[in-house]
């Protein structure tokens, strides 16, 4: 059968689904587009032209970043890479190797698909971003991890390391040949940081393993036949993952075509295939026999209780934000200037464990025409909340009319702003 020339790893193509988050989240990050405070209601999937939708539909309110790459949040993703120039997160996602045939000599690979910006709909970035709309090769996504377990470098693949004639003496070595940084290492391990939370705390338990540290991603994607949409009830279900997740030995990709019933969840049967793997390798070779010696062994973490209610302390002064959370039995971070909080992670009204911290963002005070002659951004359909974490930001004074959202600015989108800073009209939607 020729079919069984076929190599999947290098000509299979198919939409990841949110194991791309990887490689957006590294995009969102490097660029500033988000820090790990950003928060977005992970549950308003209205874009005005088009909708997206978390998986089965889960409540998830207001994340920040980690909590939505943890939980996989559609929503949070689509909502971030907007803040994001198309050119910049194409050539971030190009960079990693996607859209490209890797370098590596075999007939036939294929290069995916990733369509220049000039070919974009009005959706593609938000659909790009949670790993639709793009096409990739195992190869291709398998390297492209492995930049963020190594801290940050994309090499081209291999299988051969050296090659030695009958008395064990070397021919030749085919050493590792790195093509580019892609990744700061601090970036890298924050990365990994948070695919350890995936496995911990969110949809990649099922990879967990009690004597090692797994850092991962689940995608489960629905399968796209022939460009002629999407088949009913077939998917791909995969996962990526690196252990030991501090220093990565082994980076190991799942790929389930059509799971049938619950298992076409990757959290369902990829994960758990990867837990299962890294367990016969450690039975078979000698990669992970020595792990605990490294200091990588532990027992998976257990979620905290979550019985406190977290206040909202939005624009009060740091001393005043510390005695609320102090009284609800919080601890604050990040407030050692004093100035106004204009972030706070987890978002109000969340849950929390008793004695655990808030993380405040606090801008300073004494900045209020700081800001003064840079550009004023667009702030149409911004709520009150928004417009006012914005201009601290900015440095500027703010004033604010009406009750909704903003309908009118000035000044208008794209100039100076001068020292009188913003003035925003808000309108409710239903006036």
């Amino acid at each position: 059968d020729p079919a069984a020339w076929n190599n999947f790893n290098f000509t299979g193509m198919y939409e990841p689904g949110s194991v791309f988050k990887i490689f957006t989240a590294a995009s969102l990050l490097s660029r500033g587009a988000v820090d790990t405070a950003t928060v977005f209601d992970g549950n308003d999937g209205d874009f005005g032209t088009f909708r997206i939708r978390n998986s089965e539909g889960h409540d998830f309110g207001h994340l920040n970043f980690l909590a939505a790459f943890c939980q996989s949040n559609n929503i949070y993703f689509a909502r971030a890479v907007g803040n994001l120039g198309a050119e910049e997160f194409y050539r971030d996602l190009a960079e990693f190797g996607f859209g490209q045939r890797t370098r590596f000599p075999y007939q036939g690979q294929a290069a995916g698909i990733l369509n220049q910006p000039a070919d974009w709909s009005g959706r593609s970035q938000a659909t790009i971003a949670i790993g639709q709309e793009v096409a990739v090769t195992p190869l291709q996504l398998v390297m492209a991890a492995g930049a963020v377990a190594n801290g940050g470098v994309l090499y081209a693949p291999r299988i051969v390391s050296e090659i030695r004639d009958r008395q064990d003496g070397r021919v030749q070595t085919c050493p590792p040949v790195p093509l580019r940084r892609v990744l700061s290492e601090s970036l890298a391990g924050l990365l990994r940081e948070a695919m350890t939370r995936v496995v911990d705390y969110g949809t990649g338990r099922g990879a967990a393993l009690s004597w090692i540290t797994v850092a991962g991603k689940t995608g489960t994607a629905q399968k796209c036949t022939n460009g002629t949409g999407y088949e009913p009830g077939k998917y791909f279900a995969s996962f990526v993952g690196m252990v030991p997740a501090g220093r990565p030995r082994l980076v190991v990709l799942t790929i389930l075509d059509e799971p049938r019933g619950i298992y076409h969840y990757a959290a369902q049967s990829a994960a758990p295939l990867f837990a299962d793997i890294v367990t016969e390798i450690r039975r078979t070779t000698d990669w992970l026999t020595d792990v605990t010696a490294d200091g990588e062994s532990r027992t998976v973490a257990v979620a905290p209780a979550l019985d406190v209610k977290i206040p909202d302390v939005m624009f009060l002064p740091v001393a005043k934000a510390e005695q609320e959370l102090r009284r609800a039995g919080l601890q604050m971070a990040g407030g050692d200037k004093g100035g106004l909080v204009i972030e706070q992670i987890p978002a109000p009204g969340a849950r929390g464990g008793k004695g655990s911290t808030v993380q405040v963002t606090v801008a300073c005070q004494s900045a209020a025409t700081g800001g003064s002659g840079s550009i004023c951004p667009d702030l149409a359909g911004f709520s009150n909340r928004q417009v006012r974490r914005l201009a601290a930001r900015l440095g500027v004074p703010v004033k604010i009319s009406g009750v909704g959202y903003v309908r009118n600015q000035s000044p208008p989108a794209g100039t100076r702003l001068g020292p009188a800073g913003i003035r925003v009209r808000l309108e409710a939607p239903w006036l």
